[in-house]
């Protein structure tokens, strides 16, 4: 064969080796039809129960766990196998998926029907908890909703036996019996942009009792602030407990609500991190998701002009339906083609191209007529250069 000969490339899927090879003297080992059918079934079909897995590491999980192909993914092969009219077997195209994570999805579904999912509809971050959802839109650096408003302020009154300290930003808080304390905080919560709630927080506030540290604070001036919502026709000022009950109430103008969710591998930094931890311990242990995936990839090519079509203990997808070369009227080169593919099982193209190949027959008419042959449904062309008849 001539070493610089035309050859079907499908490698430029991205990061994906699906091409076929040519070379290569290895054959599909279709298995005899003495194989029952109970046996191909549990060799390919491993269970036509699609149930959701949990994770055996966190049994105390809120969510069902499962695995699909990215949709990208799946678009970008069918469009290269439309391309080559190249056949795969399923389990070739669901294992080369699954060799990477970056191609997976994971669908999500809450075990409760009381439970939900919140996606952000601005920053497309996903929450486990209502609460959690709304502070973190509350703490929006970018896009924010509310804007703060300066009441009043004035010096400390009285004196103190202590103050507080925050950890992260070394600023100097009241003790927690001063007026308006839990508001004070609020807000330097806000300020900061310190994501957590107040009473964690106010757990980790540090006690300081020297004297020159109180007198310190005691000379700055304390500020009280209202808030309103930023897209509100009717601005008014408002604590900030009751912005958050507003926002609460039309939570649905700021969040999509989900008892279950599809979410690409590289969105999972948006979900929780306890979420996103499980999925990790999740993937890593593949033989509780590979059954469901594989059954996955099936749904996703069983459907026209894409057919799926069993070979021995194999699944097979292919672009155009099967048709038969009986009845087809040919030149005489696809004639000589058609017969050397029926009486040689799994003969490859190198070996049809030493065959047939003359002074008047060239390697790219042999391969022309073979790729149309495979485009018009009368063989099947395998990734590993083998063919045979529909």
């Amino acid at each position: 064969m001539e070493k610089n000969e035309n050859r079907v490339d499908v490698s430029t899927l991205k990061d994906f080796n699906l091409s076929p090879s040519w070379d290569t003297q290895e054959k599909h080992k279709f298995s005899s039809n003495k194989t029952s059918d109970k046996t191909r079934r549990k060799k390919e079909y491993p269970s036509k129960s699609r149930g959701r897995a949990t994770i055996p590491e966190s049994k105390n999980s809120e969510f069902f766990y499962s695995v699909l192909p990215l949709q990208d993914i799946i678009r970008e092969i069918k469009q290269k196998i439309k391309e080559t009219s190249i056949t795969y077997s399923l389990k070739e195209i669901a294992d080369v998926i699954a060799q990477k994570t970056d191609r997976l999805a994971v669908k999500i579904v809450c075990k409760s029907k009381s439970k939900n999912l919140w996606q952000s509809k601005n920053t497309k971050r996903i929450y486990d908890e209502k609460d959690e959802a709304i502070h973190e839109l509350l703490n929006l650096t970018k896009n924010k909703i509310i804007v703060s408003v300066l009441n009043s302020e004035e010096l400390p009154k009285g004196k103190f036996n202590y103050v507080l300290q925050c950890p992260r930003t070394q600023k100097l808080l009241p003790p927690t019996n001063f007026h308006d304390f839990k508001q004070i905080v609020e807000h330097h919560l806000l300020e900061s942009e310190i994501r957590t709630s107040t009473d964690a927080y106010v757990n980790k506030l540090i006690k300081i009792s020297d004297k020159d540290q109180i007198d310190c604070w005691s000379k700055e001036v304390i500020k009280r602030y209202s808030y309103k919502l930023v897209n509100d026709s009717e601005p008014e000022l408002y604590t900030l407990e009751k912005i958050k009950s507003l926002v609460e109430e039309k939570i649905e103008t700021y969040f999509l609500k989900f008892n279950q969710i599809v979410v690409g591998a590289k969105e999972f930094d948006n979900l929780p991190s306890s979420i996103n931890r499980e999925i990790n311990i999740f993937l890593k242990n593949n033989k509780i998701w590979r059954k469901d995936f594989f059954i996955s990839c099936i749904i996703f090519f069983k459907k026209s002009p894409f057919y799926t079509f069993k070979k021995g203990e194999f699944l097979y997808v292919r672009y155009n339906a099967r048709k038969s070369a009986k009845e087809m009227n040919a030149n005489k080169l696809v004639n000589k083609i058609i017969k050397l593919i029926s009486e040689k099982k799994n003969i490859n193209k190198r070996t049809i191209v030493e065959l047939l190949k003359t002074e008047e027959i060239t390697t790219k008419e042999i391969f022309v007529e073979i790729k149309w042959l495979a485009k018009t449904g009368y063989i099947n062309e395998y990734s590993n250069g083998t063919l045979d008849l529909n």
